[in-house]
């Protein structure tokens, strides 16, 4: 049987202090909740103002 999936995208805007501990602390604990629910990181992407994640998890 093959693995049906779902996918989300999320995007977070990359403000100048996004390299800050506590703007990557706000974004792991996001990605720590999403991971509970059974989301998985596949990639991101970056176009120098925000952030795009994409996630998926089995249907």
């Amino acid at each position: 049987m093959q693995t049906r999936w779902t996918y989300k995208a999320i995007k977070m805007s990359y403000p100048t202090f996004a390299r800050s501990a506590v703007r990557l602390s706000v974004i792991e604990d996001e990605l720590n909740r999403l991971g509970r629910d059974g989301w998985e990181l596949v990639t991101t992407s970056n176009d120098g103002l925000e952030i795009t994640y994409y996630l998926k998890r089995p249907v």
